[in-house]
């Protein structure tokens, strides 16, 4: 219930940040417009009629065409101290005002010269008395330079210093916004530096870069005329950027929930996509659209599965989903002048989305420093349960006992046996408190207890090494612990020997140890004892968690000549 109560309240702080975002503004836009291909100053006046005129010409034609835009201005204008016009156009211009020339966009090319390519959008301020209620005609004698560019043009009239201030005012708060995901990139991107293997922090860092690109391409036009050719190119990597946040963003889920059906998923997800690009090519905005209405109905379904499965965070996830997705569509009834409502309200979604996998990672990483904390007390634990182990007094009075025998029949391999047993306590004392320890250090406590063992049982113990890399660290009396369940649970053979090998392998991925006890395995009723896990194979796992958390693998069964542990360790 506090994570839902924490999702509304986000919802709501968003709504009232779309709110506050709302600007007073009395702009009269006209977007209607009629055009023709031709040349003739008679198109410019207030009283030519333009009826046939179509609302729609291919522009990709060589020569000079005319756009009109014949309205009618409300008597309820308000009233402009300084009236002034905002024409967008894909072209450059000369532009009229009820017949009268009111400036130019570029230069248009003539016969003798090369066109002047102008600017995306340009201000031609009017005078009030041309500005008055009644029908008006702006007319546009244009020219495109590059033919793969389409004609479009429209116009916004409002006073001058509301028209040239308040996108700059709008975007303030976008980039605002901006910068909490830049920040959130950054982060995620640590997580990354500090867990190489996590590559859906590496995704996520790279989809809040996208999305800040995004928020970059999309509000440039607000502050900057940049010149109208680029407007092709800019909603061409619009589109490819949101084409890749439909991709992108259902297969973070995939990686963060381990979702298994990742072929079949993008399969569809490709043949949607395609059938879009083919049949939607050129309309930019609606194709956006539908490539963040798949993202969002894929990434849903991902996150369904992994609520069904009950895996850590999926509700978190999906009520991030849920809210983001009400943002996005009530973002519509949100006035906000000289920006589309859908953009903001898709930003404002990833903002909620973010969000969300934030939160799902900080309860991930209170769980998991949670389970580290845990796995150091019971490492402690087990350390002291495992000194209490070889010092207990059943020990120490068999070894003592064992002691006193080769002294009296033997005093000199009883001096050999007290210097073995002194020196796998000093290996022992000097290790205790280490997290780590080299290869070297344990491999010598484990000859010195092999020594003691064999003066003990008097058995043969063998130990042999393959391939160690001595510059490794391994938990501290790990192999030793091993050893000893060998001795415990292994016969000798016939010859009165138990032969120990320990062998180490690498690979681009991990490293593997292989300790191989080669002896008799005790047999109940024809089957291999089943050793049930103790104290030793409890600490083993304890000391491989604190060391390498969720990154090892531990195996000890029978085999046919003996018993083998394996232990691996994936790189980090």
């Amino acid at each position: 219930m506090k994570k839902v109560a924490l999702y509304i309240s986000v919802g709501i702080l968003f709504l009232m940040m779309l709110q506050s975002c709302q600007m007073e503004y009395d702009a009269f836009g006209y977007p209607d417009q009629r055009i023709m291909h031709g040349d003739s100053m008679i198109w410019k006046e207030a009283g030519y009629d333009d009826s046939h005129w179509p609302y729609y010409i291919d522009s990709t034609a060589e020569g000079i065409y005319w756009v009109r835009f014949d309205f009618e201005l409300p008597e309820d204008l308000p009233h402009y101290e300084y009236p002034a016009i905002k024409i967008v156009s894909i072209g450059s211009y000369d532009a009229y005002w009820d017949g009268t020339y009111i400036g130019k966009s570029g230069q248009i090319a003539t016969e003798t010269q090369e066109e002047e390519i102008g600017p995306y959008w340009s201000f031609f301020v009017l005078d009030k008395e041309v500005a008055q209620p009644g029908r008006h005609v702006l007319s546009l004698r244009s020219h495109i330079s590059d033919k793969n560019l389409f004609q479009h043009a429209y116009f916004v009239m409002d006073d001058v210093y509301s028209l040239t201030r308040t996108p700059l005012q709008i975007t303030k708060y976008m980039f605002l916004i901006g910068g909490g995901i830049l920040i959130a990139a950054f982060y995620f991107f640590m997580l990354f530096i500090t867990q190489r293997k996590d590559y859906a922090s590496l995704l996520l860092s790279i989809i809040c870069l996208v999305i800040l690109t995004i928020f970059f391409l999309e509000y440039v036009k607000l502050f900057y005329a940049y010149p109208y050719p680029f407007q092709r190119a800019r909603l061409h990597w619009i589109g490819y950027l949101h084409l890749f946040l439909t991709y992108a963003v259902p297969y973070t889920f995939t990686l963060l929930f381990d979702f298994p059906f990742k072929k079949y998923l993008f399969l569809v997800l490709a043949i949607v996509v395609i059938w879009l690009e083919n049949k939607y090519h050129f309309s930019f905005d609606y194709i956006a659209k539908q490539h963040n209405m798949i993202m969002w109905i894929f990434s849903i379904l991902i996150v369904l599965y992994a609520v069904y499965k009950r895996q850590k965070t999926a509700l978190v996830i999906l009520s991030g989903c849920i809210l983001a997705l009400i943002v996005l569509k009530t973002s519509k009834y949100v006035k906000i002048p000289y920006v589309s409502a859908y953009d903001v309200g898709l930003f404002m979604s990833f903002i909620v989305l973010i969000l969300s996998i934030l939160v799902a990672l900080t309860i991930i990483r209170r769980h998991e420093r949670k389970a580290f904390e845990a796995s150091l007390v019971l490492s402690e634990r087990l350390k002291t349960e495992l000194l209490k182990k070889n010092i207990k007094p059943h020990f120490i009075m068999n070894t003592l006992t064992s002691l006193i025998d080769w002294v009296e029949d033997s005093p000199k391999d009883g001096v050999k046996f007290i210097h073995a047993l002194a020196a796998e306590f000093e290996v022992l004392n000097e290790m205790a408190d280490l997290s780590l320890v080299p290869i070297e250090q344990e491999i010598k406590l484990c000859k010195s207890h092999l020594e003691v063992m064999a003066f003990r049982k008097e058995i043969d113990y063998d130990l042999k090494v393959y391939d160690i890399d001595y510059n490794e660290f391994i938990p501290p009396a790990i192999f030793h612990t091993v050893i000893e369940n060998g001795i415990t649970h292994g016969l000798p053979l016939d010859n009165r020997k138990i032969d120990f090998s320990i062998r180490f392998e690498r690979t681009h991925e991990s490293k593997r140890y292989s300790i191989h006890c080669g002896s008799k395995i005790r047999q109940i009723s024809g089957a291999y004892e089943q050793v049930r896990e103790g104290t030793g194979n409890k600490y083993i796992k304890s000391r491989l968690q604190e060391s390498f958390p969720d990154r090892w693998a531990f195996t000890s069964n029978a085999v046919e000549d003996g018993w083998l542990t394996q232990i691996e360790i994936k790189e980090a």
